[in-house]
């Protein structure tokens, strides 16, 4: 039975061994097939430029709904130009948005955009900026933009950013900016205006001209000639003026303005300044006469001489009493400011032995 058990493994050995052999044999026999290793593709690697910085991902515009409910684009920014390595080469395609090469390789693009729009803003001192100025303006174009200075106020200077040229033209209060390619920041300044009063004097003296800010009183002193009075003013540019007390004023300059004053002549009022007819013939008048006349407040004075053997007994002259002096000549009668006709009696006396 032992030898029987033996045998049986030895035959188990041997049919594995055989089949193992065969099994080699057969698998040696077999061409062994290459390991296939995937194909690596070209590929290009984009770069995007916006206003010539590097930016993330490619500018792209975007479509809005108008008011109608109607989709439309809203052009943002525009193609410029691309650049490629390994010369690669294509166009842009502005419909679909992309960049088409001709032939893929492996290599670098660089795609360029621009702005289509650039925004324009100001900051003003003593000014105010219009609501309805553009706020963004088509690339390559002109901008005009209104500007209203503070009443008062005149136009000092104007600075934008990049030393962009801007203009100012004080009558249409409009800056204006040519060939917008960036975005534009600029700063306007005014200042308060510097006016003047040009003052000419006709019959009188104070021809002059002075100035005074905006909103300023402002006046200069006039003088009108000997016999002229009630002076006649006339201001430009709505400017209305006073006079008292030889000033001639504007309470609020608001323009620029020339005043021409112009003083009347004034009918001299005159008086009389009489020695009465009852006068006796021993009293000469060697200075003045019996009658005369006095310009309203001027001086009139008359001198008597008695003849030899009398002498002057008085003079009366009613309420107003003449100043006395003895002259070379005779006694001299001084009636200073006269304001009213005068008569005066004389009488003379004999001269006493």
């Amino acid at each position: 039975m032992k030898n029987k058990g033996m045998l049986i493994f030895i035959t188990f050995l041997l049919i594995v061994c055989t089949a193992a052999a065969a099994l080699g044999f057969i698998e040696s026999k077999k061409v062994k097939e290459p390991i296939k290793v995937p194909e690596e593709k070209a590929e290009i690697t984009y770069v995007y430029y916006l206003e010539d910085v590097e930016v993330e991902q490619m500018p792209t515009n975007i479509k809005e709904t108008d008011d109608e409910g109607n989709e439309i684009e809203n052009i943002l920014y525009e193609y410029s130009s691309h650049t490629c390595t390994n010369k690669i080469e294509g166009t842009f395609n502005t419909e679909t948005w992309t960049f088409e090469p001709n032939k893929v390789l492996d290599g670098t693009c660089k795609i360029y955009f621009v702005k289509s729009k650039y925004e324009v803003s100001f900051v003003a001192t003593n000014a105010a900026i219009s609501e309805d100025n553009e706020k963004y303006i088509d690339r390559g174009e002109s901008g005009s933009f209104i500007v209203t200075p503070t009443e008062g106020y005149e136009f000092e200077s104007i600075s934008c950013t990049d030393e962009k040229e801007a203009t100012f033209d004080p009558e249409t209060n409009k800056v204006t900016i040519s060939n917008i390619m960036k975005d534009v920041a600029c700063k306007i300044d005014f200042k308060i205006k510097k006016l003047e009063m040009k003052v000419t004097v006709k019959n009188g003296t104070g021809n002059t001209t002075e100035t005074a800010e905006y909103g300023q009183s402002i006046s200069a002193i006039i003088k009108a000639d000997t016999g002229f009075e009630n002076p006649k003013i006339e201001c430009t540019n709505n400017q209305t003026a006073t006079f008292e007390d030889n000033e001639l004023k504007i309470y609020k300059l608001t323009d620029n303005t020339s005043c021409k004053v112009t003083f009347e002549k004034v009918p001299v009022e005159q008086f009389t300044l009489t020695i009465d007819e009852s006068k006796p013939d021993t009293i000469k008048v060697v200075q003045g006469s019996m009658i005369q006349a006095i310009n309203k407040n001027e001086t009139g004075s008359f001198t008597l001489k008695a003849d030899e053997g009398y002498e002057i007994d008085n003079v009366s002259c009613g309420d107003t009493i003449p100043t006395i002096t003895e002259e070379s000549n005779g006694t001299k009668y001084t009636f200073n400011e006269v304001s009213k006709n005068i008569t005066c009696e004389v009488s003379a006396k004999i001269v006493s032995e």
